[in-house]
């Protein structure tokens, strides 16, 4: 759905032109600095650009091709030290720890990524697109946290994970259930300090 630009810039200039409100204990600086808080946000609520599903489809292949080189990297570097070990019960000990590490590594790569400034994993950095609240503002660490576990229930049954990418695939604005319950979306833009895509 593209935006209507006639539109913003009417929101924009009506709020910008409609003149600071006055009340008991402001000033004219202070409904003025307000002013320019409320066409900010909503300049960045129309302005967000839905992320296609082209895009997301290959920031998660991206993703997916960063997480098995480095899950690669990890079984090579346990099996090496398995090898070296002077015992059964260390040999053991190694597969048990880097199976728990590799676990951690996916279940942590897009937790940490996501809860960063940028709100987007390395794919998604990539590709200039990012995580944002369904009305297109910042999405709290609340709502990414959800998000993520959604994502994790999901995907881990399969039956679910089918009707979960199916309905990924058919949405409007290619918003997963982990998207709707999470009350998120993902965007073009790369967040703090970039310029959008």
């Amino acid at each position: 759905m593209r935006p209507n630009h006639e539109l913003i810039r009417g929101v924009r200039v009506y709020i910008a032109f409609s003149g600071p409100r006055q009340g008991p204990g402001r000033n004219r600086r202070t409904a003025a600095r307000e002013n320019r808080e409320r066409v900010s946000v909503i300049s960045k609520g129309i302005s967000a650009m839905v992320a296609s599903k082209g895009l997301r489809l290959a920031a998660f292949l991206i993703d997916g091709v960063l997480l098995g080189i480095s899950l690669a990297v990890l079984v090579a570097a346990v099996f090496a030290m398995a090898a070296g070990a002077d015992s059964d019960e260390a040999q053991v000990a190694f597969v048990v720890i880097g199976g728990l590490s590799g676990l951690a590594l996916l279940f942590a790569y897009k937790f940490i990524l996501e809860l960063t400034p940028w709100r987007a994993t390395f794919g998604k950095r990539i590709l200039g697109i990012r995580v944002v609240a369904a009305d297109g503002t910042e999405a709290g660490a609340g709502a990414i946290i959800g998000r993520e576990l959604l994502y994790v229930v999901f995907s881990s049954i399969s039956v679910v994970n089918l009707i979960f990418y199916i309905m990924l695939a058919v949405d409007e604005d290619a918003r997963g259930w982990h998207d709707h319950l999470a009350s998120t979306k993902v965007v073009k833009g790369r967040g703090p300090g970039a310029s959008a895509a």
